[in-house]
């Protein structure tokens, strides 16, 4: 995927983009601070039931506590000596009678009290439903919680699910097939006869590339696409993307969008594309199933060979296979994986003929920012956006006392979480919320276990997202927001 690095070539213009002063949905990591405090102080209404409520993880457990640090600071009881109850029913009460719960809640009472209700539980489907039925699970659930802690005084600790599972690498098969056939139709066109001295022919650079070890890190010959194709090909294949990089990924642009061909001695050393964009992509042209040559994979590190130690087996051999992903450049299919991780291309070894070689379009997804359809418009729903963001970042930064056996506060993960929120037109009301891209990866510093430290992320963006109220529509029809959340 290396190549010079341009500024985007396009990106679409409706609907308006969604540019917020301060930019919520980019998080940038800064030094942690451990001296804030993550309070609960007035969630309930009525005076009889406030409580402050902090949550701190521990470090040997992995699991959430909960103590009421106006009451008990060191005590790890599950009962909030304000009241004498057990924390859950203290909470789950107030729902269950109508009574507001503040936002700023701490986010381990809130996933506790969300696991309880079966909340919590990550959907294979990737997707957190809400509606009149779930409303109705809450208030029963809550009647219950309170019962069952009445009668035992405690509650266990829960773990943390994740929403979604992390994926680097994502395979569309089949994408824009009469596309796709048209760019190898102009490719094998103006190769068709090795003899023709036509200027097509001359727009090619090859591109050797030492390493400091002085061996090859790249070798390859490549051109740019808007320069190769007719301009209305290659505006139809950039639409393409930019459809795909808005709906799925919540990118808003591309870069300039690359040609390469590999024959014979080929390829390219493993290499990371952190600045270029959140998303790399690959669109192959390649005759994948009739070559007559070997190599030409895309070659990506697995997650085990960056976080080696933690899953380390001395009894284990590992070889390629183990740490590495062979992804075959198959004619019409676009990888998208994460720039990140070390990637690079497999050598070529046989054909010399650019016709039977591997053939690929390359470049990569930028500008992520939110993508609004429907009745809502970007002017009406970036405030609401702003607000959930800001209040979640705000939560996950805020946490307990700086003591050495409780974990410091914090955002502990980098990469992007891409959701698209569902929207009533009628009610303003979140009624879905979809994940549609992770690459959430756990920062080594993380005082939890990697799947924790992502966790906590999603399920505080998640909640504060299900909470928002957005206008109603002007037509009362229903919108959808393909949403990037960035962690740097």
């Amino acid at each position: 995927m290396q190549g010079q690095s341009l500024l985007p070539l396009r990106s679409s213009t409706a609907p308006l983009a969604y540019t917020s002063n301060h930019h919520p949905y980019k998080h940038t990591h800064s030094k942690p601070s451990c001296s804030l405090r993550n309070c609960l102080a007035g969630a309930v209404a009525s005076s009889n039931r406030a409580c402050c409520v902090t949550a701190h993880a521990s470090t040997a457990t992995s699991t959430f506590s909960t103590f009421c640090p106006s009451c008990q600071p060191r005590s790890s009881r599950l009962a909030c000596s304000c009241t004498g109850r057990a924390l859950s029913p203290c909470l789950a009460l107030a729902r269950a009678e109508g009574e507001p719960m503040v936002r700023h809640m701490s986010r381990g009472a809130r996933f506790r009290l969300a696991a309880k209700r079966g909340l919590a539980e990550g959907p294979s489907s990737a997707s957190i439903e809400k509606g009149g039925a779930q409303a109705q699970v809450d208030a029963g659930s809550a009647k219950a919680d309170k019962e069952q802690a009445e009668t035992e005084g405690q509650e266990e600790d829960v773990e943390v699910p994740e929403l979604s599972q992390a994926s680097h690498i994502i395979l569309v098969d089949g994408f824009k097939p009469d596309t796709v056939a048209a760019l190898r139709g102009v490719f094998d066109a103006r190769f068709a006869d090795p003899r023709a001295t036509h200027a097509e022919r001359f727009l090619w650079d090859y591109w050797y590339c030492p390493n400091a070890a002085g061996t090859c890190q790249y070798n390859l010959v490549r051109t740019q696409a808007s320069a190769y194709f007719t301009p209305e090909l290659c505006a139809e294949l950039e639409n393409a993307l930019l459809a795909y990089g808005e709906s799925q990924l919540g990118c808003r642009a591309i870069t300039p969008i690359w040609m390469s061909y590999y024959v014979d001695g080929m390829m390219q050393e493993l290499h990371c594309d952190n600045p270029q964009g959140p998303f790399a992509y690959v669109l192959s042209l390649t005759n994948w199933e009739a070559r007559t040559f070997r190599g030409g994979e895309t070659v990506i590190a697995k997650p085990r060979l960056l976080d080696y130690w933690s899953s380390h087996n001395p009894n284990e051999g590992l070889e390629h296979d183990s740490l590495f992903t062979m992804v075959p450049p198959e004619f019409g299919r676009l990888t998208v994986f994460d720039p990140r991780f070390p990637h690079g291309v497999q050598e070529v070894h046989g054909t010399r003929d650019p016709r039977e070689g591997r053939l690929v379009l390359h470049g990569w997804f930028t500008a992520p920012e939110p993508f609004f359809t429907g009745g809502l418009s970007a002017e009406q729903a970036a405030p609401v956006i702003d607000e959930a963001l800001e209040g979640a970042i705000r939560t996950l930064q805020e946490g307990v006392d700086d003591d050495e056996d409780e974990a410091p506060p914090g955002i502990h993960v980098t990469g992007v979480w891409t959701v698209q929120i569902h929207v009533s037109g009628k009610t303003g009301e979140v009624t879905r919320i979809e994940v549609l891209a992770d690459t959430l990866v756990a920062l080594p510093r993380a005082p939890f276990l990697p799947t924790e430290a992502r966790a906590m992320v999603q399920q505080e963006v998640a909640v504060w997202l299900e909470d928002a109220r957005f206008p109603i529509a002007s037509d009362g029809s229903d919108s959808s927001i393909t949403l990037p959340v960035v962690f740097e």
